[in-house]
């Protein structure tokens, strides 16, 4: 037999000339092997073909395991309906190979259309289960029920196409003609646009001139569904047919896809959004499955497959391509090549449009219909990180013959076109490119060689906006003004200053933008950035920024190590001192000088520096640096008198902290007070540390890392009372919070993880936590866990071992990484490893 356009075989056939499989519904989805494979069978005329014949004819040679050929024999025999007891089609010859079975017809007839009921329409029976779309099925199908008009709008890839198909599907027997799929992606005008109904309808037009009114006409009487399909390139067409539609009375309803709303009287629009984290995942795995139906996910790879879905944004699309990479790459090799997803993710259908059988052409696709503007603005816009602000993009965005107010008009077009989203919170309306979306713009501006101008001219720009941080944090600013004015720019921060240290960034402009925000970052993610930035000081960096460097730096080794931050402090002091006119950062210098001496058990050093803090701290203006100064006088007070004498100091400043809305340092100090405060009832202790999780709302500065370090605080409280449901819940508070802290923070977390493992009866990991614990504040110098702390443990673990049991388990948590320490913490029984 030659090699035919086309051959039928039962109620399929093989269309070799678009490479496709066509059933009785319309195309079959099936892979690229799949097709393959299909085909070397078909062409065997009945002959075996061998495993190895069809690995050499299939994967041209290339090695792969008789698993890879199993599971596409799987997925052909899903495709077709076939039994492997009972072979329609495929033959297995056991240790062999497989034969084709099914008798073939070489005139090529095409398969008859039917729905799942067997009533009029067009619309193809599903290959896979949709994933996910359960209320956004219900919402379109009240649309349908309400109105004539619906568009299902959204980004390329997002599955507009699969969930029209599947509300059509549901909704078709709830119209007396039918449901009718009208694919308009192939059509290269609009004009065609009416003949195209007409002739998948079956609607003869008899060659007029009018064919949309001859075609409304015709659809007059029919109580049908009509899903337009792919109607953003035709765009103008698909409105004048819809309203021809509605002013000539049609009972017919449509259900239009397209990446941006008609614009028609009556339309109602639902906008498709990507899968929600848990619903990526499921797709993910179910299509995983499909072609490897021995995929599972467990504890080796659960965290991987959650990254691929975050990282491709719950896009479907995306997240289908990748999932067909596991069976040839396996999960972390797919996460590990997302950096070049654009190569990695094209592994489609072979039944799918030419421009989804790819990620890059569906992106391709929605960038081609842009205009020179928009698609300029689209490209600059993948230099934002995170979201932005419309004051931000036009500024930015502008240059050439585009100005801020063409860069706005093109943010409107791309909104509804799908190509940016609209993020909405208590920070007000901002905009933002998907993940996946900003990388293809990237590459996009690269082309255009915009990427190092729009590069320099963000950093310039945030350089500037960003200068009024560190006054606003000292002045009477709350939180909810520093969220909505700054904090919500930090993603893009840390983009300008990855910029700004870059081979071809500007230092200066980094130094800047670094010593105006340090207030905002967290002190581990601020320790490494200050490491990138003092070695790119060089002569032309003013004296000015250089204390402020010195000061930050200080300000985050006082609370990490603080032995190493005492020489820091005094270099910054004496910075500050000569090269600036302004006194939070000399107060800011001096307070991680004292907090340093503190740390370290120098009391009468940290009384010196408290002293002279007093004189010059400006008196009746609420400050968060004021108020740290403060704090340093209480903690001062609380070593040298004790908690009694202390507390109207920390009620102090947790006061004035809230006079001005710094809800965020005010709960760190009330916790640190609580933290102080062991000899009050520990059933008050409890009930004020449940008072203050209960207070922290997301808004607040630093909610997160005070969230974490009062439910472990909690939960050592639950510990110490010693009731069975206290066990439970400190156990569940530990799970859930103490990794996060312990890698994020210091060593005070292992302190109740310690006094845990102590009451679950692993008295050996207690001490060994213990070792852990005690090295690590020798080495820092204190950090933040007290000596009284330490040995109120080492009393406690005494009780259970000997003196020689506790001093060898001692020395082995002295040698634990701090990996190995946070498994032991959980219970994961880590080996001792040397540092």
């Amino acid at each position: 037999m030659g090699r035919d356009e086309r051959v039928s075989f039962g109620s399929y056939a093989l269309d070799r000339a678009d490479e496709r499989l066509l059933g009785p519904a319309g195309p079959v989805h099936i892979g690229n092997k799949a097709y393959r494979v299909l085909d070397a069978l078909i062409a065997a005329e009945g002959r075996l073909l061998t495993k190895d014949a069809l690995f050499d004819t299939v994967w041209d040679g290339t090695t792969v395991t008789e698993s890879a050929l199993t599971s596409v024999i799987k997925e052909l025999r899903r495709a077709l309906g076939d039994e492997k007891k009972q072979p329609r089609f495929i033959e297995s010859v056991y240790g062999r190979g497989y034969r084709f079975v099914a008798p073939i017809d070489t005139n090529g007839a095409t398969p008859v259309a039917s729905t799942e009921t067997g009533g009029p329409g067009n619309i193809p029976a599903p290959s896979t289960a949709i994933v996910g779309r359960a209320d956004d099925m219900a919402a379109i199908g009240a649309l349908l029920a309400t109105g004539r008009t619906t568009t299902l709008v959204g980004p390329g890839g997002v599955g507009k196409t699969r969930t029209a198909m599947e509300i059509a599907r549901r909704e078709g027997a709830g119209f007396d003609d039918g449901a009718w799929l009208i694919e308009l992606a192939g059509l290269k005008s609009g004009s065609q646009l009416a003949e195209t109904v007409a002739k998948t309808m079956n609607v003869d037009l008899g060659g007029d001139s009018d064919a949309t009114g001859l075609l409304v006409a015709r659809l007059q009487r029919r109580r049908c569904l009509i899903v337009l399909d792919n109607c953003e390139h035709v765009l103008e067409a698909t409105a004048s047919f819809a309203e021809a539609m509605q002013s000539g009375g049609a009972q017919a309803t449509l259900l239009a896809t397209s990446q941006e709303p008609l614009g028609v009287a009556g339309e109602q629009v639902h906008r498709l959004t990507s899968l929600s984290g848990e619903d990526a995942v499921a797709l993910f795995v179910a299509r995983a499955r499909d072609i490897d139906d021995g995929f599972v996910v467990d504890d080796r790879n659960r965290a991987d497959v959650t990254a691929i879905c975050e990282q491709l944004d719950g896009l479907p699309l995306a997240v289908e391509m990748a999932a067909a990479r596991v069976s040839s790459l396996g999960v972390a090799a797919v996460l590990a090549r997302l950096g070049d997803r654009f190569r990695i993710l094209t592994q489609g259908y072979r039944t799918a449009l030419p421009r989804q059988q790819t990620l890059r052409a569906t992106l391709d696709w929605s960038y081609g219909l842009l205009s020179d503007t928009d698609a300029a603005v689209f490209r600059r816009l993948s230099v934002f990180s995170g979201s932005f602000s419309l004051d931000a993009a036009s500024e930015i965005c502008a240059g050439g013959d585009i100005d801020r107010f063409d860069v706005i008009d093109a943010i409107s077009s791309l909104v509804a076109k799908s190509l940016v989203v609209v993020r909405r919170s208590s920070a007000g309306t901002r905009h933002a490119l998907l993940g996946t979306m900003r990388a293809f713009a990237a590459e996009k501006l690269a082309e255009a060689d915009e990427a190092a101008t729009t590069a320099r001219t963000h950093a310039d720009w945030y350089a500037g906006y960003m200068s009024p941080v560190w006054e606003a944090f000292n002045g009477p600013v709350s939180d909810d003004e520093l969220l909505t004015r700054y904090r919500v720019e930090m993603d893009n921060v840390y983009a300008a200053l990855d910029w700004c240290y870059g081979q071809d960034g500007d230092a200066e402009t980094g130094h800047l933008l670094l010593t105006t925000t340090a207030s905002l970052w967290g002190d581990r993610p601020l320790r490494r950035q200050h490491e990138v930035a003092f070695a790119r000081i060089g002569e032309t960096t003013p004296p000015s920024v250089r204390a402020r460097l010195l000061t930050s730096k200080a300000h985050v080794l006082m609370r990490l190590n603080p032995k190493a931050a005492i020489p820091v402090a005094e270099e910054a002091i004496t910075a500050a001192r000569t090269a600036l006119n302004e006194p939070w950062t000399l107060i800011d210098a001096l307070c991680s000088k004292g907090f340093s001496h503190w740390f370290t058990g120098d009391d009468a050093a940290a009384r010196a520096v408290a002293d002279e803090l007093r004189e010059i701290v400006p008196v009746g203006r609420g400050s968060r640096c004021g108020a740290l100064a403060c704090g340093l006088m209480a903690c001062v007070v609380f070593r040298e008198k004790g908690m009694k004498a202390a507390r109207p100091l920390f009620d102090e400043v947790v006061a004035s902290l809230r006079t001005i809305g710094a809800n965020g340092l005010a709960n760190f100090w009330q916790s640190t007070a609580l933290r102080f405060d062991t000899d009050t009832d520990i059933d008050l202790q409890i009930d004020e540390w449940r008072d203050l999780v209960a207070r922290i709302r997301s808004d607040d500065m630093y909610a997160d890392q005070v969230t974490t370090a009062c439910s472990i605080e909690l939960a050592s409280r639950l510990t110490r009372r010693g009731r069975p449901e206290d066990f439970d819940e400190a156990t569940r508070l530990a799970q859930r919070f103490f990794r996060s802290g312990a890698e994020a923070s210091d060593y005070r977390f292992f302190v109740p993880m310690s006094e845990l493992a102590h009451h679950a009866g692993r008295a050996v990991d207690a001490a060994r936590l213990l070792g852990f614990i005690a090295h690590g504040r020798e080495r820092s110098g204190g950090a933040s866990v007290t000596e009284e702390e330490v040995e109120r443990l080492r009393t406690l673990i005494a009780t259970t071992l000997d003196k020689h049991a506790l001093a060898d388990a001692l020395d082995a948590g002295s040698h634990l990484d701090v990996n190995a320490a946070i498994r032991l913490a959980l219970g994961e029984n880590a080996a001792v490893r040397p540092h």
